[in-house]
């Protein structure tokens, strides 16, 4: 009698085993690559963008620290450069006697001078080294012209923290400025406050940079030198602008529109820190600019509660985009130009197609791939140029150009969600009856 029992039970648990593998393969896959909300055809969601990850962060390749590598970019200012340990340098004295000394900056800071003196140099300008040492000559070389002059910066090092793909410290030289540390580093990394990097002192003082401005507009003052000392702090950003759209990177392979198959990039979200007084321009133009990808005429901007039902959303004309001001947690969504169609949601390929007068809805879509294992076969939803929100679309129906396709997923996938489990579970119960009886 336990004999049969126990053929029974493994009977038994085989067969609901293979009906759970049965309908589990007869149902489609639960598994899919984008999510199925369609609030905006150019959402993050639809056709998902690449990482912010630039060149610099994939391929970082530390700099040389050979002092026969001496690359600056423009002559040093004798006013603002500041000395520090290992800068070296030579005093001229021309008079009674004519001498060159050849000086370095010791590792605490000090300058000997032959026949003159030790004096502390550390931090102190070019030209107030110059006027200190000159003062010193006066007894020794009386009626005699002084100079002092940079012949090799000093290699310092920096350490820089918080929000960059690579925090450490970095050796770099003392003209060095702010977006070659953050270049060793591997970049900033997503979602750090690029308009307001800490940069403190030993002396104690606090330097903010709005790195982006540098980036952005060429503002100087967003891009300063660094000093011996210094101490770099990179924060997460409070309050971003998110800008989607086109905005090809070096390594985008940009492709002429020959055929419906060519697909030169894909979309992309960027986030620019936030700042009173900010304007559209500027945003844009900190995303990545009006590039070929992007429609000329304007952007919409998203304004109040995520989600709503077109609530707060506008168009706004590039011609007045300098004048537009900025809100907080503003949303910006920059149409696709009108050389390109946008095919996302559940297809083989989603991205960016090459517009042919007189094409299809369908052959947008099968020039994707088609619908994938999850995707619709009908049912599939389009926006135009100009329009927030998607629409129903009829697979014949011309494409105008600038729009954006969605084909959603089809809802029979989640129910093998629930199949699933339930076949397990029948196949559980059945044996645990079999072994009772």
């Amino acid at each position: 009698m336990a004999q049969a029992r126990f053929f029974s039970f493994i009977g038994l648990s085989t067969l609901g085993v293979l009906c759970g593998a049965i309908l589990t393969a007869w149902l489609p896959s639960t598994t899919h690559a984008l999510g199925s909300r369609s609030s905006s055809a150019l959402d993050p969601d639809i056709v998902r963008g690449q990482t912010s990850k630039t060149k610099n962060q994939e391929r970082y390749t530390p700099r040389s620290t050979r002092l026969d590598d001496l690359v600056l970019e423009e002559a040093v200012d004798p006013a603002n450069y500041r000395l520090a340990p290992g800068d070296r340098l030579v005093l001229s004295v021309w008079g009674a006697a004519d001498i060159d000394f050849d000086l370095e900056v010791a590792a605490d800071g000090t300058l000997l001078v032959p026949t003159i003196g030790v004096f502390a140099a550390n931090g102190l300008s070019l030209d107030a080294a110059t006027d200190l040492i000159r003062e010193g000559c006066v007894d020794r070389y009386p009626n005699s012209d002084v100079s002092l002059t940079l012949v090799r910066p000093a290699w310092i090092r920096i350490p820089i923290t918080g929000g960059v793909l690579s925090p450490d410290t970095y050796t770099v030289l003392s003209t060095s400025r702010l977006s070659e540390l953050a270049f060793l580093a591997g970049g900033l990394s997503e979602g750090a406050d690029s308009r307001a990097i800490l940069i403190q002192s030993n002396d104690g003082t606090e330097r903010r940079c709005d790195l982006l401005s540098w980036q952005t507009d060429g503002v100087p003052e967003g891009n300063p030198s660094l000093r011996f000392g210094d101490r770099v702090h990179v924060a997460p950003a409070r309050s971003v602008y998110r800008v989607r759209g086109v905005f090809p990177q070096d390594d985008d392979a940009t492709v002429g529109g020959a055929s419906l198959l060519d697909r030169p990039f894909q979309p992309r979200t960027h986030l620019v820190p936030t700042r009173p007084g900010d304007n559209l321009s500027f945003v844009l133009r900190a995303a990545g600019g009006r590039t070929a990808g992007n429609c000329r005429d304007g952007v919409w901007v998203r304004r109040g509660e995520q989600g709503g039902k077109g609530d707060g959303t506008f168009w706004v004309d590039l011609d007045e985009a300098g004048s537009f001001l900025m809100e907080e947690k503003d949303d910006i969504e920059v149409p696709f130009c009108r050389e390109w169609i946008a095919v996302g949601g559940s297809v083989s390929r989603p991205g960016l197609y090459p517009f042919l007068p007189g094409e299809t809805v369908a052959g947008y879509v099968y020039a994707a791939g088609g619908p994938n294992e999850i995707g619709r076969t009908g049912g599939w939803k389009i926006s135009g140029p100009h329009e927030a929100t998607l629409r129903a679309v009829a697979p014949g129906d011309t494409v105008l150009a600038g729009s954006q396709i969605w084909v959603p997923e089809r809802k029979s996938h989640t129910v093998s969600r629930l199949i699933t489990p339930i076949g397990t579970a029948v196949a559980i119960i059945v044996s645990i009856i079999a072994l009772t009886r």
